[in-house]
């Protein structure tokens, strides 16, 4: 027997907002949707795919990374585990870069570490004039801030792979930048939070640089 959406929801054994955002996924719509079609019945693959999820969800993998999409200051951004999924106290430091870049100012921005390139972008996205060189030790996480940069229109960001620092060259033409950011892994490398909620699935390079946390 074909199980209807609230029916789906009911038995997923994860909390309302969970299932809700784990099931509009599945079936390509919204969460408001689902409201209005709570009768409506899943197909057998829709159902198998939401329980699959939903499991996963209960043995405490993100929904970013089950969904593969994650909201930053209104981008929706692509998240694999290869990188570090956007936090909302995050845009802090957004506003805090904006509030020193000219909106009809050409100036150079410096991201170090950018992973899924969320700091870099929306700088670009507030700040069109903006240049930004972004940078990440991960292949991986470049590949997906360069396709986050794509799928939003982002052109006036480069990402390029260095250690921070180490591999940047300065060009007579931009001889420093104007601003830079970061936002470094900082948590010590024994910290107990390292293995409890969304932290034991993200990138351990991206969470601790080792030791103290203060390495970076």
């Amino acid at each position: 027997m074909m199980l209807t959406v609230a029916q789906a929801l009911a038995q997923s054994g994860l909390v309302p907002v969970d299932a809700q955002v784990l099931l509009a996924y599945v079936v390509g719509n919204t969460r408001a949707w689902l409201t209005a079609h709570a009768d409506e019945s899943l197909t057998p693959n829709e159902a198998a795919r939401f329980f699959s999820l939903a499991r996963r969800r209960r043995d405490g993998e993100p929904i970013a990374y089950l969904t593969g999409v994650r909201e930053f200051w209104g981008l929706s951004l692509l998240v694999t585990q290869n990188v570090m999924i956007p936090r909302p106290e995050t845009e802090t430091l957004v506003e805090r870069a904006l509030a020193r870049l000219a909106p009809d100012r050409a100036s150079h921005v410096l991201d170090l570490g950018t992973g899924s390139g969320a700091i870099a972008l929306a700088l670009a996205r507030e700040r069109p004039p903006v240049q930004i060189v972004a940078t990440d030790v991960s292949e991986a996480a470049l590949r997906v801030a360069d396709a986050n940069a794509r799928r939003l229109g982002l052109y006036n960001v480069r990402f390029t792979r260095a250690d921070w620092y180490d591999g940047m060259e300065l060009s007579p033409e931009r001889p420093a930048f104007d601003v830079i950011v970061s936002n470094p892994p900082y948590i010590a490398a024994g910290d107990r939070h390292l293995g409890e909620g969304d932290l034991r699935f993200e990138p351990m390079a991206s969470l601790t640089p080792g030791g103290d946390g203060l390495s970076a």
